[in-house]
């Protein structure tokens, strides 16, 4: 089974979701028969820029750049991709329900 989670950010600076993704993703990888992978965006704070080297290397994460909005961390690098990839995925966990990453997995054309 493939398994998508979808999240704002994984910066530590978020807190809850985003410092237990990748452990939960890990800890499912180790499950037989699971493949899961984490679609994020690079948001750190008002501007700032996530550095993907501090990601644990064990852990599939597509990184997108936010183009605007610290609140709704607006990605259209992430919404193309999921527009392209979600048919890949059996089951997408959707992180931040107020949220484009949310907005961008519930996409009807997402799923075309």
């Amino acid at each position: 089974m493939r398994v998508l989670h979808v999240i704002p950010g994984v910066s530590p600076r978020y807190g809850g979701p985003s410092t237990a993704i990748c452990p939960m993703v890990a800890a499912l990888n180790r499950l037989p028969g699971v493949s899961a992978e984490v679609a994020a965006t690079d948001a750190d704070g008002q501007g700032g820029r996530f550095d993907p080297k501090s990601l644990p290397p064990d852990v599939v994460v597509h990184l997108f750049r936010r183009n605007f909005s610290e609140r709704w961390k607006f990605s259209l690098g992430l919404w193309r991709w999921l527009r392209r990839h979600a048919k890949d995925y059996d089951l997408i966990h959707v992180h931040a329900l107020w949220s484009f990453a949310a907005a961008a997995a519930k996409d009807h054309r997402a799923w075309t």
